[in-house]
């Protein structure tokens, strides 16, 4: 069972962060810089993947020099956990492209659509990609890839030049709206329902016990109810045979129908 997820860049900035149980009462913001000054106090080579502080359990693994965090129960399986990680990140590879700061922070909103529908309330739902593409509606947003083209609007030590500040011939042409089909697409709000039932069984309960026997000849039958907090029922009497089958339990009898 999984408490939190945090998607740290390799200098301690929080790309991602998902609370699903909130069980850390408005200092979950705290936990991934914990995480980070305590990873980065160790030998680079001795980072463990497991560490506790203050009854705090945390699970990481890093890739492409992010680091993908889990906070969860002393009772969870570690095994479990680092598989859950591992299989994230083939994830976002599969749905983001190739893992990177920038590419995180691109598709922020399907990266948290994806682990709401990977876990509910921290228990792991599925790790399928087949099954997760039919619930996915957010598009990925690609990078720009690099090109050496690019570079003639670059100056010197990386500044801009004048020639990159000129708009473009078409964008006197171009309408200061986007068109009414592409309206609010980015403008997305993801709300988590977290249901809390309350469920008071009560003890006195009714209903019907309806054997089938398979008797030749029929003969007479009685059926024991052990039950020591069975109440007391006033005596039934019961059926001649050859249809008697009764029921007596402590305290009382039930009578069924015959046979």
């Amino acid at each position: 069972m999984l408490s939190q997820i945090f998607i740290l860049s390799s200098k301690g900035d929080r790309l991602i962060h998902k609370d699903f149980r909130g069980e850390t009462c408005g200092t979950s913001m705290d936990l991934a810089d914990i995480f980070y000054r305590r990873i980065t106090s160790l030998p680079g080579d001795q980072a463990p993947v497991f560490m506790t502080h203050e009854g705090r359990h945390f699970v990481h693994v890093r890739h492409a020099g992010l680091y993908f965090v889990a906070t969860t129960t002393p009772d969870a399986s570690p095994f479990t956990l680092v598989e859950f990680l591992n299989r994230l990140v083939t994830l976002l590879r599969d749905f983001c492209g190739p893992l990177s700061e920038k590419n995180v922070s691109l598709n922020f909103a399907l990266i948290y659509e994806l682990l709401d529908e990977m876990l509910d309330y921290g228990y792991i739902q599925t790790t399928a990609p087949e099954v997760l593409r039919n619930f996915m509606h957010t598009e990925p947003v690609a990078t720009k890839p690099f090109s050496l083209l690019d570079l003639g609007s670059i100056g010197l030590f990386g500044a801009e030049t004048q020639q990159s500040r000129v708009a473009p011939s078409s964008a006197a042409s171009r309408p200061v709206l986007p068109p009414r089909g592409e309206q609010g697409t980015r403008n997305e709000v993801f709300v988590d329902v977290v249901e809390r039932l309350t469920v008071v069984i009560a003890a006195n309960v009714s209903g019907d016990r309806e054997p089938l026997p398979h008797f030749t000849p029929r003969p007479p039958a009685l059926t024991g109810l052990v039950s020591p907090q069975a109440p007391a029922v006033p005596e039934a009497p019961l059926r001649p045979a050859p249809q008697e089958v009764g029921a007596r339990g402590a305290g009382g009898a039930a009578s069924e129908p015959g046979c």
